[in-house]
């Protein structure tokens, strides 16, 4: 298979991911926002950026190191395998630290303290999908098992959802479905691995703990993007309570954003392995440059139709929220060029440090912009959406002038095929 098809066919199964977090936020957040109160999906709301951050920490951007180890192995089923089973030993160490981390702050979080049975079982659910196997796929440019298990274990949770949840009453099991989409997930995984006859060995700790070791920089950056993502409904929640209106309002918002930023994904995803390999800045740009032309297209036209939108996709109440998506959409479209210029682009130059320190220098503009906004007592929905979607520019800026400080080196990479 050429490399083109190759790369459109692995795109083409990550966007069937893509889609059924769509079809996830499509379908399940309208639900929700018309079966639940405002405060009820506020809550929910709350919940799920709260409980990204422990995600965050059993995921440790494994999806880049892990990844890259089986690129560079991905003849050897022995080693793959070695690297799979230290890989899931490290995540089971990170999943108890995060429950001991969520314990500690809800002992001086009132939010979460107060709402503890809800938030709890989101983490549940989050913890669960952070265990997925999804970097062997990646790294074997085996992309396929992805798309399906992931449109599988998501209508699962869809169709639960749905079936079960009626009013603010079934507010549990909004989290318990999420949790069932995410274990068929994993069982679908492993028997993939299975199918591939990859032999898993018994880990061993040292093993692990090297694997933590390499990847603590690919964690400070998953970190400082958790920041930048929940950052914002976190200080809302503070600020207003997350059963709030002012909060739903964001929620729904910030929902609908959230999934729109998703669909870079695909993209970016296949590139990765690709320039791994081939280090084709030629094919880099010529795709960055058609992506970006429809990206323009898909954010333009949610910038002007964001009231319609908002009533269509979360209902009539939610209308307010077209103020906060439209600044939220800004930092979307800057979004697709920050994570394409990140480390598509950066690690095939053994720059993937940068990739790392530029999510490290916008999480530290946000939080310090956030303090600032706290100290002037000027939260609300529209300055903090301002401040998630700068995050982005700072993101793009800091990676896009690595990347042209080195024109010399991708330029000579692309123009002797290495």
């Amino acid at each position: 298979m050429s490399d083109a098809r190759r790369i459109s066919s692995n795109a083409g199964y990550l966007a069937a991911l893509t889609a059924s977090n769509y079809l996830l936020g499509l379908l399940i957040f309208p639900y929700l926002a018309r079966v639940l109160s405002v405060e009820a999906f506020g809550l929910v709301g709350f919940s799920m950026t709260f409980v990204l951050v422990f995600q965050v920490v059993v995921e440790y951007g494994f999806m880049i190191s892990a990844t890259a180890e089986i690129s560079a192995r991905r003849d050897d089923r022995h080693a793959i395998g070695r690297i799979i089973a230290t890989t899931m030993l490290a995540k089971l160490i990170l999943g108890t630290i995060a429950v001991a981390a969520f314990f500690a702050a809800a002992a001086v979080v009132p939010t979460v303290r107060d709402h503890m049975g809800i938030v709890g079982l989101f983490l549940v659910a989050s913890i669960l999908a952070a265990m997925l196997p999804d970097f062997y796929f990646r790294g074997t440019e085996r992309m396929r098992p992805i798309g399906v298990r992931a449109l599988v274990s998501r209508s699962l949770a869809i169709v639960l959802i749905i079936a079960l949840v009626h009013d603010d009453y079934d507010l549990a099991l909004v989290p318990i479905a999420l949790g069932c989409g995410n274990i068929l997930a994993i069982a679908l995984g492993f028997a993939w691995i299975a199918r591939a006859k990859i032999p898993l060995p018994r880990p061993t700790l040292r093993d692990a703990l090297r694997s933590l070791r390499d990847g603590a920089g690919f964690f400070a950056s998953r970190v400082a993007a958790s920041v930048n993502q929940s950052a914002g409904s976190f200080v809302l929640g503070l600020q207003f309570t997350p059963t709030s209106q002012a909060m739903g309002l964001f929620a729904g918002a910030s929902r609908i954003a959230s999934a729109g930023e998703l669909a870079v994904t695909p993209i970016a995803d296949a590139v990765y392995p690709h320039m791994i390999a081939r280090r084709d800045y030629s094919m880099f740009w010529r795709v960055y440059v058609r992506g970006l032309a429809l990206w323009t297209i898909g954010c333009a036209a949610v910038v002007v139709w964001a009231k319609p939108i908002c009533t269509l996709v979360l209902g009539e109440e939610f209308a307010g929220a077209a103020g906060t998506l439209r600044i939220l959409t800004i930092g979307v479209f800057f979004a697709y060029s920050s994570t394409m210029f990140g480390y598509a682009a950066l690690s095939p130059l053994s720059l993937a440090k940068h990739a790392n320190t530029a999510l490290v220098v916008s999480a530290t503009w946000t939080v310090v912009a956030f303090s600032v906004l706290w100290a002037s007592g000027r939260v609300e929905p529209t300055s903090v959406a301002i401040v998630v979607a700068s995050a982005s520019i700072v993101t793009l800026a800091y990676r896009f002038a690595i990347f042209m400080g080195h024109r010399e080196q991708w330029a000579r990479a692309s123009s002797s095929g290495a």
